[in-house]
């Protein structure tokens, strides 16, 4: 990146060097030139009442970012024309681990674009960022020895989690004036607070009465609140099935010969390309409640067992017989699989690619059809729940089909991992 730091009047686009008498009530840390402060309301200038005072830019592309002074709200205004950039706040914050803060600020912004990727390369938005520096004055890392987290299908077993992040403010897309608040607690080790705004794409920013402040929120209670239950039902343990080199994290459950007896279909995957959102099913196992192999499609192998994300397998009784279908998307194709045998029933290509919105990972085209990622079943011409079901790409895209593999419409926007499908107008 670029550097800027203009000393120039307070109500110019730049840094001033100097601070009003008075104003400065800071202390100088050893092998820095940084201000520090020990109380959050002391730091001056940090809602930018005074232009850029006491701030510094740097960006990525000489020319893609001009800034200003909003002299009819207040506050400053950004404007991109392409690239990342960031604003960073000299002065620091001494701070102390596990204290509570509240980050506030006045924002409004309008982007031209409307991407916006995890790793933020090509996003068009704006963030707010604190980072907690250790005595060195070094981000603080997190670690644990060993650290397990998060769902059966995303699971977190590591000691490194990286540097610590929380509290920021982020915004895209096309907002009029907002407050925004966060609220966080620092790890311990922290020794001090840094501040930042940082952004790109092309579009406007604007920010005021940016605050920080060591608090809790009003109406938050951090004391643990007893349960009202006054019995709450264990689990038991029902049964104990061996799996095979078939077994996978991703499981569905159904009852597939209509017995009346749950059986269930686990799947396997293999990354074909590179993120998350390109995962291609390689093998599928109906079993029953005893261990019994019912039928398999595809090539069973271990090491397919891991899985982050979601995969085109469903169950459901598709033409209300009493035994379940199997729907899923293999080779690039949407199948029917009989629920016995396996057999293919029905088979349709998936739908063509599209970039849709390209949101989190970017695009999703690599190959001309889509994988598949989930799919929701649903009843969406009033034929009865399972009728129907939404078949997705990973972020930016989706399709609805009939039981038959009709297409009935399709959507492109950002998507969550799993539609959500409601009758809002008590139509049925």
């Amino acid at each position: 990146m670029s550097s800027s730091s203009i000393d120039a009047d307070p109500q110019s686009a730049g840094v001033a060097s100097r601070a009003p008498p008075g104003e400065i009530r800071g202390k100088r840390t050893r092998g820095t030139s940084s201000l520090v402060f020990d109380l959050p309301e002391k730091l001056p200038n940090l809602g930018f009442e005074n232009g850029f005072l006491y701030w510094t830019c740097d960006f990525e592309k000489p020319g893609t970012l001009s800034l200003g002074i909003n002299r009819e709200e207040g506050g400053i205004r950004i404007i991109g024309h392409g690239g990342s950039w960031e604003l960073r706040y000299k002065p620091l914050l001494r701070a102390s681990g596990m204290e509570h803060y509240v980050l506030e600020a006045k924002v409004k912004c309008n982007f031209v674009d409307r991407r916006f990727t995890f790793s933020g390369a090509g996003s068009a938005f704006a963030s707010i960022n604190v980072m907690a520096l250790d005595e060195n004055l070094n981000p603080i890392r997190v670690r644990f020895s060993r650290w397990t987290f998060g769902d059966p299908g995303e699971p977190f077993l590591r000691e490194d989690l990286g540097i610590w992040s929380c509290g920021n403010i982020s915004f895209c897309g096309s907002l009029g004036w907002r407050h925004l608040y966060s609220f966080f607690k620092p790890p311990r080790g922290t020794k001090y607070l840094s501040l930042s705004v940082r952004g790109g794409g092309r579009g406007e920013v604007y920010i005021k009465g940016l605050r920080l402040s060591r608090r809790i929120p009003n109406g938050v209670r951090l004391n643990v609140r007893p349960t009202p239950f006054k019995s709450v039902p264990q689990a038991l343990l029902y049964k104990r099935i061996p799996l095979g080199d078939y077994a996978g994290k991703f499981l569905r459950i159904g009852d597939l010969n209509g017995d009346g007896r749950p059986e269930f279909v686990f799947a396997q995957n293999e990354r074909i390309g590179p993120g998350d959102i390109y995962k291609h099913i390689t093998c599928i196992t109906a079993v029953d409640l005893e261990g019994n192999i019912l039928w398999q499609r595809g090539r069973p192998d271990l090491r397919n067992y891991e899985v982050t994300s979601d995969l085109p397998v469903g169950v459901m009784d598709l033409n209300g017989d009493g035994k379940d279908e199997v729907i899923c998307c293999m080779n690039f194709e949407i199948l029917v699989l009989d629920g016995i045998t396996g057999e293919i029933v029905r088979r349709k290509p998936t739908p063509k690619s599209r970039e849709g919105g390209g949101y989190c990972e970017g695009p999703e085209t690599l190959f001309e059809r889509i994988t598949g990622d989930c799919i929701v079943f649903c009843n969406l011409r009033g034929q009865g729940e399972g009728r129907d079901f939404i078949l997705k790409d990973r972020y930016n895209n989706l399709w609805a089909y009939t039981a038959d593999l009709d297409e009935l419409w399709s959507y492109s926007g950002k998507l969550i991992h799993s539609p959500l499908v409601y009758d809002f107008d008590g139509d049925g």
